[in-house]
């Protein structure tokens, strides 16, 4: 033990030697020495400093990122030596420059010919993700990070111009610790009533308490006092300066992920809920969805959105004039809902709007509509058949007395 304690605090030293030795574009103080783990557990924006050359006029031969900087390290240094590179390869990314950049500036692997062991020797994949990085679209960037109301930390990305929770939303409201529940109170639910589910895919939630309001919403327009078109940025549980993704928020979402042009309509109100083939792909984790026949159904994760199957759950009967105290559980492990701000109809029916990706291909029921064709000759509409793969990210209706998983968008 003794002689591992002054291996770590001769390199300790050397790592300090190079930061005082060289200047950064901060005139804050020198962060502290780089954590033995590479990376640290605390969320935060992108920080660096700069790189300038050295007081003795050593050549430097290149720059590391450690990672934020924190209490327990941190920050961007030029390097000169070879104790400085093996110092890299063992805590942190070699970059570009520490002009304000981290690891989004990567030049790809380390130094010298070894590589850190998440370092990416070309455009990243989600298998280069950490803790405080992940990959979007082919270049490294740092989380960040948003507390809900019981103060619990999400990691957050951001995906063109819009900033989303990496991770389903698992705020508490009125734990249950016997599995029963009443229609007439809001509840947050574990799948299938496991606690580990919850803290796997987060807490699954009905519409009314997903968007914070009286348990009575969940049945007829008569009895609820939502009152806000489904283009609203409505927080419900979401943390402050956040909310229940609209129609609008997911279509811009699935059009950057699946690379095809979005036009919003003039009128918003008249906006339609896109399905794409593709999105669910990319939006799936990369790991931890099943096909429902015991292979692996899971996506690429290209741009640090993650998604879980967290599974759904519905009041015994399937009914949403309904009292039971039970719920029954399905797809957890190969499928993922999530609500939507919207309703159903006008009248804001029993029903309203959710996206779902799965892990395994379904045949689905279409209408194609009719119309005259190029030689004049008016066509009927018929409905046919289509395969719906696993790739493939999509909009739904079902009761709002069903518990579907959350994920907040930015304001």
């Amino acid at each position: 033990m003794k002689t591992q304690y002054h291996k770590l605090a001769l390199t300790a030293s050397l790592v300090l030697a190079t930061a005082l030795t060289f200047s950064c574009s901060s005139d804050t103080e020198l962060p502290p020495l780089p954590p033995p783990n590479g990376n640290s557990d605390v969320d935060s924006s992108d920080s660096s400093g700069g790189g300038s050359s050295s007081s003795n006029n050593a050549a430097i031969i290149g720059y590391c990122d450690y990672g934020p900087i924190t209490q327990y390290g941190g920050g961007c240094f030029p390097m000169a030596t070879a104790d400085d590179q093996a110092n890299c390869a063992k805590w942190g990314n070699v970059v570009n420059s520490c002009d304000g950049t981290t690891v989004s500036s990567s030049a790809g692997g380390n130094l010298g010919g070894s590589s850190s062991s998440n370092a990416p020797t070309g455009p990243c994949t989600a298998a280069n993700n950490t803790n405080t990085q992940y990959c979007s679209n082919g270049t490294l960037k740092t989380y960040g990070s948003v507390r809900d109301k019981d103060g619990k930390s999400y990691k957050t990305v951001v995906i063109g111009t819009q900033t989303w929770m990496a991770e389903n939303l698992a705020v508490a409201v009125n734990e249950s610790v016997n599995g029963s529940f009443t229609i007439t109170v809001n509840y947050s639910r574990c799948y299938e009533e496991v606690k580990a589910n919850c803290d796997k895919y987060g807490k699954l939630y009905d519409w009314a308490t997903a968007m914070a309001l009286g348990s009575a919403c969940n049945v007829s327009s008569g009895h609820c006092d939502y009152d806000h078109p489904r283009i609203d940025k409505y927080q419900g549980l979401c943390p402050s300066g956040w909310h229940i993704p609209n129609v609008l928020d997911w279509n811009k979402l699935l059009h950057y992920v699946d690379g095809t042009p979005y036009v919003p309509e003039p009128d918003p109100f008249h906006e339609e809920y896109y399905e794409s083939e593709t999105a669910g792909r990319y939006l799936k984790a990369a790991s931890g969805w099943g096909n429902g026949e015991g292979g692996d159904g899971s996506g690429e994760d290209k741009f640090g959105f993650a998604a879980l199957p967290g599974g759904s759950g519905y009041t015994a009967g399937d009914s949403y004039v309904n009292y039971e105290t039970t719920y029954d559980y399905y797809s957890g492990g190969s499928s993922g809902l999530w609500w939507s701000n919207g309703y159903y109809s006008q009248d804001r029916s029993g029903k309203d709007f959710y996206y779902r990706m799965n892990g395994y291909n379904t045949t689905v029921e279409r209408y194609v509509s009719g119309g005259y064709g190029d030689d004049g000759t008016y066509h009927s509409g018929y409905y046919e058949d289509y395969i719906r793969t696993n790739g493939s990210a999509y909009p739904d209706t079902d009761w709002k007395t069903s518990v579907f998983s959350i994920r907040c968008v930015k304001d």
